[in-house]
């Protein structure tokens, strides 16, 4: 009863039964802690539920860890992985090693690795761990350990080959990416929408624009894939990179979805390297609308005024 209202949203008559009880086991605790979660009240279940447990078994764990990562609290995450007191499965190493990734921290990286190869248990053998270990070292730049784990894969899944394409992508090496694409559909598989905004990401940052253009214009055609508007945001940091500031804001306008703040910094971004004062002004109002408390959104803006008035 406990777990069927908590799931469904109705908290207040869960508490009451939880209350009721006269012993509570592990379910029913953790039933209160994910009925909180779901509804985004994850300080309280940490403060209420979670902290007050008498027990706690690694699925408790997982929750509030996981919680405090899909909230972009890393740090606090990281830090409750390192405090448990139960041993971690396979889902507690995949998202401690996503944490790593988002934090860049290859060193603790390194150790949770270690912790899963010496534990015997036959998760670093796993598809979710393998994929977990190359996202985490291709995002935290070790492009020698996310090629020597790849390499050694029995089976490269999509999700490893976009790891790998991310990797490549992320130090600069854009012929190494390119090849390992090409390698990709030669064995058969063919990218999604995460494979293509990294190459296409990449092409721009890399000052390969032709590239860069071709791909956009095959993803639809050669491909498959349907555009979304990741793909739309790489185009207009490539547009606005090589100099095209009018095309790239006509498809900040014209792409068959809203502009978010995402999209409108891509713009005024190149329009501050560009030089164009108006349309960065102009661009700049657009992220005051639509998101003004992104943290890069006042050094955008700081820049813009700062080069106006020069």
């Amino acid at each position: 009863m406990v777990a069927a209202y908590a799931q469904n949203g109705y908290f207040d008559h869960a508490e009451r039964f939880f209350d009721l009880m006269p012993r509570r086991d592990v379910v029913s605790w953790n039933s209160m802690v994910s009925g909180l979660i779901n509804l985004g009240e994850i300080d309280v279940a940490r403060e209420r539920f979670f902290d007050q447990m008498p027990q706690k078994n690694v699925v408790s764990w997982n929750m509030m860890i996981s919680a405090y990562s899909g909230d972009d609290r890393n740090d606090e995450a990281l830090a409750l992985f390192r405090a448990m007191d139960v041993s971690p499965d396979r889902v507690t190493f995949a998202v401690a090693l996503e944490i790593c990734a988002n934090l860049s921290d290859v060193e603790q990286g390194k150790e949770i690795h270690r912790r899963i190869t010496e534990g015997g248990r036959g998760f670093e053998s796993h598809p979710q761990i393998e994929t977990a270990l190359l996202n985490m070292y291709a995002q935290c730049g070790d492009i020698s350990l996310t090629s020597s784990i790849f390499e050694e894969l029995s089976r490269r899944d999509l999700a490893a080959w976009n790891a790998m394409i991310h990797g490549y992508a992320r130090i600069g090496e854009l012929g190494s990416m390119l090849e390992l694409f090409f390698r990709m559909l030669l064995e058969g598989i063919g990218p999604n929408f995460a494979s293509l905004v990294s190459i296409v990401s990449a092409c721009s940052h890399g000052g390969m624009f032709d590239e860069g253009f071709a791909f956009f214009r095959g993803i639809l055609k050669d491909f498959g894939v349907n555009l979304v508007i990741d793909h739309y945001i790489c185009m207009i940091d490539l547009l606005g990179r090589s100099g095209q500031i009018d095309r790239a804001q006509e498809l900040v306008l014209d792409m068959p979805y809203e502009a978010d703040g995402v999209a409108w910094r891509a713009l005024l971004s190149s329009c501050i390297v560009q030089g164009d004062e108006e349309r960065a002004q102009r661009a700049a109002g657009q992220i005051s609308a639509v998101d003004p408390r992104h943290p890069t959104t006042y050094i955008l803006l700081a820049n813009v005024y700062a080069t106006a008035f020069v």
